[in-house]
Order: structure tokens, then C-alpha cells, then sequence
């Protein structure tokens, strides 16, 4: 019997061991990151389904994934499983969208993950379409309610043609303090703040002279926002025309334009360029809220912010939503009235040194810090729902733009402070603050104001530069930007006119290489002609080389003159100078380009004029 009990032991541990369940190929992960999230309420029609795992995948894992997404009103939906670049976040792709309404309830089979097979859960899609404010009314309506402390001004006016080689109605801009020489150029797109059309929309790139140096014009309309260097050879710009974001390489050609992913319009306050080729950026989504707890409409329309991260596929790889972690009530905006309700306004976004995110939102008067894999909030400093203490009678911020993280450690924003009920005495300045991240704690260490001070009720900037100065962009105000030393003294300072505005306004050094020619204009006067020539956005000119000759066959060099400022000059006399033709150099003394060859109109010149080339004048 005991022979017989052993032997029985035996075979069951084989037949255990036979018949155990598969164990999975790859070890079972972590979820870390699910969107829409379980439960969650108001999801837009058009999103994709995401989950994201601790370890990294293989495609053909993740092939093996089957995704059960079914929904109340439109039942089982069919799709496509992607696995994003950074190997952790599979996507449900569906082929048609979910039903306004519905509750959808998504299940994961899967052979290869145990940890993932038959995980399940369910969200809810928003009841109604609700239509989405126009950017252009939306920014209009910002503006016009902070209006009220702010004097009323009148139309441009002033020489807004002084060199020959630029547009005629550029923006009139002037340097009214030039005491530091900061290298770089200082970015800005110029609009009618006070109004809902710009009759002459450009980005910027302006010198120390208040120059432009690059120009590039969109023509009539409402705005272009948010002109940046995003990284070394990239810059971008928000256009109200196309609703996009612009990407532009090192010779201004488009070779991005970015749109938000799952059904969602992209807004024109952050874009920021990550190393990887990622994009992220913000949204304004408006969605049914009952707002009757807070003194508001019951069938209330909300405005949350959406944060998104697209890799260089397109793929949502993170998504964001307010509504599921700041509590409206912590809005120090009006949360009444039939008009969408802009609850927390976020304006700027700064991945920070642990690849978390830092957000500023201007109605809930906060910075928050959220968590990149899996969007939890990690702390909250400022407004109703501030965790940290400030030391030493450290003052707050309040309708604050522009985060950012400094080398130090440090936290630097653009505090607007606006003041409820405005006050005559307001102003703004850029306040750098120093946190501590466990003991919840915030000294400010630095200021930066003028005097007399600005007050930028809305928009603006502040930026650390490499020399230890900060730039500040004042937003809503005549004075684009000014320049801090460490001291906290104004360095320099550029200006316009009112009612002209600049959302941000900030400081970069750059490289351009157009692939345009250089423009020369010639303007005679009797025998004797004035060539003026430059180059819109060429910033490795040295020099430009003079060709001149009787036929534009037969040019000479007539002379070499140093470029000193963005346009240069020089004088010839018509008799033997009937075609003439500029060439850019660099230091090296490699021609860069060439402009049009120009022919020179003149009594004695007009015979010679068969021999001009079938090439636009310029």
C-alpha cells in the first residue's frame, strides 16, 4: 500500500506539472497607464482605446492581444491593435466611432500576458455633441474680459516703411533700452489685440535693433500665435487660419503641421518639440457639465483641458483630461452664465527634469505637476488647491502664464496678476520661486518689474536666457518684451505700438539659411541708382559682393561691402552699370546666393534691356 501511495504521489506531480497552466512568455507587467480611464464620463466619440504596460513589448506580442470593445448603442466594434514607438502603449484603433451616450466596456483577451488577459472596464461617451468655441472667439472673448483695467488705444501710426527691402505694413517695432548685447534674436507675432482682424499678420525674428531679421507674412485674418525655436533647427507657429501648428526647418520650408489626435482640435497656447520627434501639446474641449452645485446652469457646457503626446506615427500616446482631476470648484473663474465655461485655462506646458509635466492654468491659478506614465496628479502648488507653504511673507501668483524649470532647480513664471475687483494700482512681473518638492514648501528668490510697471492683463512669457538675464514678454501691452540682468535691472527693452500685442515674446539664437535669393531693390534718381539689397532670414551673411556690367551676361564685381545691419546699400551711375546683380557671402567667403540680376532703367541703358534674362526683377 505504501508502494502504491508513492507511486500515485508520482503521477499526479507529472500530471500537475503537464497540465499547469501556460506560463506567460513575457513576464507579467504593471498597467500603468489607461485612456479613457475606468469609469470615466463625457469621452469624445472619436477616441482610441490605450493601455500602457511596465516592461517594453514586441509587435508580435502585442499582435496576439485581443481587444473586446463593445458598446451599448453600437455594439461590438472592430479595430486595429498598434504598439507605439516606445514599445509599452498598445492602441485600439476602432474603425468606426462610439455612439454619442453609450456605455462602451472594453476586454482584453491575451495568451502572452497573463496580467492583461481579461482585463476589463468602462467608460462613458460624452451625450451630446457639443460645438467646439471658435479659437478666434474664444481668444476675443479672454481678451475682452480683461479689458476693463486697461486703456483703450488707438490705431497704429508712425514710418512703418523704413527699409526698402521689407513688406510696407509690417508692424512698427522700436528698441527703447539697448543697454546689453545679448546674443540671439527675439521672437514675437504681432496682432490686434482690441480687434478680430489683423490686416498684416507676420511672425518675427527681430536683432538688437528691432530689425527683423525673418519675416514671414500670413496674410489677412485673425492671428498668428506662438512663435518659437522648438529645437535646434526647428521653429513653429500657431496659424488661426489653418487651426494648425506650422513646423519650420533651418531654411523656413514646412516639414511638420500638427493636429490634435482622438476627434479633438488642437489649441494655440503650448507646442512643444520633444527630442524623440514627439509632440505635445494642449486642447479646449467643450463638454456637458452640470454646473447648478456651483452656482451655475444645471445643463451647463464646461471647457476642460486636454493635454496630448503624439509620437512621430500620430498615435496618442498619453492623454490628459482636467475634468478627471482638478475639481471645478477650485476655479477662481465665474463658473455661470450660458457660455461654455472656461474652468481652468491651462496656457503653458514644461516637461520637467524627471519627464513629468508641469502645467499652468491661468483660472484655477495653479501649477500642477502630473505624473507622464500615468497621469496622476504628484502635487498642485498655487490656488484653491495649493499643497505648498510659502516662507519668508513669499507672495503667490495669480492668472500666472509660462512655467518653466530652471538649471537651478528652480520654478520661473509670468504672474499677470490680475487683481479681483481690478485695481488701478496693478501690475505684473516674472517671480522665480524655489520648492521643496517633499517638505511642501516655496520661497520666491527673484522679481523681475519695471518702473513704472506693466500690466499685461492677459498672454505673456519668461524665459532664462544662457547669460543669466530674463527675457520677459508682457503680453497685453505695447511693451513686447524687456530684458532682466541678474540684478534685475532692465537691460533692453522693444516696443510697438497700441493696440498691437504679442502672445509671447522670447529670446533664441539662431541659424537660418533661406532658400530664396537675396531681394535687391534699385531706385534711380536721374543718371545715378541706390541699390538696397538684404536677405529675409539669412542670419550667416558677411558680406555682399556687387556684380554690375552692360549686359547681364557680361557682370563684374564693382564692389564688396560688410553687412552691418539687415539691409545694406550702394550707389552706381547708370552709364556702365545697366545690369547689376548682388551675391551674400559668408565669413569663409562662400557665396551663399544670389539675388535676380536687375536691370538699371535709364536713357542710355534701355537698348541693353533685350539681354536681361526671362527672370523676375526684383
Amino acid at each position: 500500500m505504501r508502494q502504491f501511495f508513492g507511486c500515485a504521489c508520482i503521477l499526479i506531480v507529472l500530471l500537475s506539472f503537464s497540465f499547469s497552466p501556460r506560463q506567460p512568455a513575457q513576464a507579467a507587467p504593471m498597467i500603468e497607464y489607461r485612456d479613457p480611464a475606468p469609469f470615466a464620463k463625457a469621452v469624445n466619440p472619436s477616441n482610441t482605446i490605450a493601455i500602457r504596460l511596465g516592461p517594453r513589448l514586441t509587435n508580435a506580442v502585442a499582435a496576439t492581444l485581443d481587444f473586446q470593445v463593445f458598446g451599448s448603442q453600437s455594439g461590438l466594434h472592430q479595430g486595429k491593435v498598434v504598439l507605439a514607438e516606445d514599445q509599452r502603449t498598445i492602441i485600439f484603433q476602432p474603425t468606426t466611432a462610439f455612439a454619442f451616450g453609450e456605455t462602451v466596456r472594453v476586454s482584453i483577451k491575451s495568451n502572452e500576458i497573463a496580467e492583461l488577459d481579461q482585463q476589463s472596464w468602462s467608460f462613458e461617451v460624452v451625450e451630446r455633441l457639443v460645438e467646439q468655441t471658435e479659437q478666434v472667439k474664444r481668444l476675443q472673448a479672454e481678451l475682452a474680459s480683461n479689458r476693463a483695467n486697461q486703456p483703450q488705444a488707438e490705431q497704429p501710426t508712425g514710418d512703418l516703411q523704413t527699409l526698402r527691402t521689407l513688406p510696407f505694413n509690417l508692424p512698427p517695432l522700436t528698441v527703447t533700452l539697448a543697454i546689453s548685447n545679448t546674443p540671439g534674436y527675439i521672437f514675437v507675432s504681432p496682432f490686434r489685440w482690441q480687434s478680430n482682424y489683423t490686416p498684416n499678420r507676420y511672425i518675427l525674428m527681430v536683432d538688437n535693433t528691432g530689425t527683423p531679421i525673418f519675416h514671414q507674412g500670413g496674410g489677412p485674418g485673425n492671428f498668428l500665435l506662438d512663435f518659437r525655436k522648438v529645437a535646434e533647427n526647428r521653429l513653429t507657429y500657431y496659424d488661426s487660419s489653418t487651426l494648425n501648428y506650422h513646423v519650420l526647418d533651418e531654411h523656413y520650408q514646412e516639414v511638420g503641421r500638427y493636429q490634435a489626435g482622438n476627434g479633438y482640435q488642437i489649441d494655440y497656447h503650448e507646442f512643444l518639440l520633444q527630442p524623440n520627434g514627439h509632440a505635445i501639446f494642449m486642447i479646449y474641449a467643450n463638454i456637458p457639465y452640470d454646473l447648478s452645485p456651483y452656482g451655475g446652469e444645471q445643463n451647463a457646457i464646461l471647457t476642460e483641458l486636454v493635454l496630448q503626446e503624439l509620437d512621430t506615427a500620430g498615435n496618442v500616446v498619453f492623454q490628459w483630461r482636467s475634468s478627471e482631476h482638478i475639481p471645478v470648484g477650485d476655479s477662481s473663474h465665474s463658473l455661470t452664465g450660458s457660455a461654455p465655461v472656461d474652468y481652468i485655462h491651462g496656457n503653458a506646458i514644461e516637461v520637467d527634469t524627471d519627464g513629468h509635466w508641469l502645467i499652468s492654468s491661468r483660472h484655477t491659478d495653479e501649477i500642477t505637476k502630473i505624473n507622464r506614465q500615468t497621469g496622476a496628479v504628484i502635487w498642485r502648488f498655487g490656488g484653491e488647491g495649493n499643497q505648498f507653504q510659502f516662507l519668508d511673507n513669499s507672495p503667490s501668483f495669480f492668472h500666472q502664464h509660462d512655467i518653466r524649470r530652471l538649471a537651478n532647480g528652480n520654478l520661473l513664471l509670468y504672474n499677470n496678476w490680475n487683481s479681483l475687483p481690478p485695481s488701478a494700482n496693478a501690475f505684473s512681473m516674472a517671480m522665480e520661486y524655489k520648492l521643496d518638492e517633499i517638505n511642501k514648501t516655496a520661497r520666491l528668490v527673484k522679481s523681475f518689474r519695471t518702473n513704472p510697471d506693466q500690466y499685461g492683463v492677459a498672454m505673456g512669457s519668461a524665459q532664462r536666457l544662457d547669460n543669466g538675464n530674463t527675457g520677459v514678454g508682457w503680453g497685453s501691452t505695447s511693451t513686447l518684451y524687456t530684458e532682466f540682468n541678474p540684478l534685475g535691472q532692465p537691460v533692453f527693452e522693444l516696443t510697438t505700438v497700441e493696440p498691437i500685442v504679442s502672445y509671447r515674446a522670447k529670446r533664441y539664437e539662431w541659424q537660418g539659411q533661406p532658400t530664396w535669393p537675396p531681394t535687391l531693390v534699385p531706385e534711380s534718381q536721374g543718371n545715378s541708382t541706390t541699390l538696397y539689397y538684404s536677405w529675409n532670414g539669412a542670419t550667416e551673411v558677411a558680406d555682399y559682393q556687387v556684380y554690375t556690367g552692360p549686359t547681364s551676361a557680361s557682370l563684374s564685381l564693382q564692389n564688396t561691402t560688410p553687412k552691418t545691419s539687415f539691409e545694406t546699400s550702394t550707389s552706381v551711375v547708370n552709364n556702365a552699370h545697366c545690369f547689376v546683380q548682388v551675391r551674400a557671402r559668408n565669413s569663409q567667403g562662400t557665396v551663399l546666393g544670389s539675388s535676380a540680376i536687375a536691370f538699371l532703367a535709364s536713357d542710355s541703358c534701355t537698348p541693353n534691356r533685350l539681354y536681361l534674362p526671362s527672370i523676375s526683377i526684383q
